[in-house]
């Protein structure tokens, strides 16, 4: 007997593939502080910019130096990554997001575990749906929580956020922003804000919407029949 696929069956593999979303989250930029510095004016001309990526298991940062001379510019990378950035806040903020999504992908797993069950236990499917919702919940409140806490954070303890990524900030209290610092040596500009892990978060919401809508189209189960038409 070929079994027939349907919205119910589409729905599950939604929800596997919005799993595997909220798993690659943990290995995305979250949020992102980038640092432009020019000078001099006049040759050799010395860029160095950095890139600092706050992600859920750490924090990477990449210097990119380049001097351009009369000839061919010389340039060199390198990159290092943090764990943790002692005396900050961003600690405490980053492992409350961990264990958010987290819970969000466990609660996923479960999600479709009991729509696998609840084709001979109907009774499973309203717990799948306050499941599904609640991902949407925890992924949504992670975006607001890292809004909210993690500028802020890198603002009040920027002497520590400077020693740590090695690099000079402005004053950080906002969550997308950008400053600029000219002198007639040098000109500094330092942009933040959003990176694709926190879009991310918008994105498997969108996608467990879609899934939680799907599996809503289920085939029925041994305890509910099919309705008689009425004479």
């Amino acid at each position: 007997m070929r079994m027939k696929i349907g919205k119910f069956h589409v729905g599950l593999v939604v929800a596997i593939v919005c799993l595997a979303l909220l798993a690659s989250s943990f290995l995305l930029p979250w949020w992102t502080i980038e640092r432009k510095e020019k000078s001099p004016v006049q040759y050799p001309v010395v860029y160095s910019n950095s890139t600092h990526d706050f992600k859920l298991l750490g924090v990477s940062t990449v210097h990119v130096h380049t001097i351009v001379t009369f000839g061919d510019p010389e340039e060199w990378t390198s990159e290092t990554s943090y764990s943790d950035i002692e005396g900050s806040e961003l600690n405490f903020h980053f492992t409350v997001l961990v264990i958010m999504m987290a819970m969000a992908a466990v609660l996923i797993v479960l999600f479709v575990v009991l729509h696998v069950m609840a084709a001979k236990r109907a009774g499973l499917r309203t717990i799948a749906l306050i499941l599904g919702f609640a991902v949407i919940f925890l992924a949504l409140g992670s975006a607001a929580y890292l809004h909210a806490n993690v500028p802020s954070a890198v603002g009040d303890s920027r002497s520590s956020v400077e020693t740590a990524l090695d690099t000079p900030l402005p004053d950080i209290q906002t969550f997308a922003d950008s400053d600029l610092n000219e002198t007639h040596t040098r000109s500094i500009t330092t942009t933040w804000g959003p990176s694709i892990g926190w879009y991310s978060a918008f994105v498997v919401c969108v996608i467990m919407l879609f899934a939680i809508w799907f599996t809503e189209s289920r085939p029925k189960t041994e305890e509910e029949p099919e309705e008689e038409p009425e004479d």
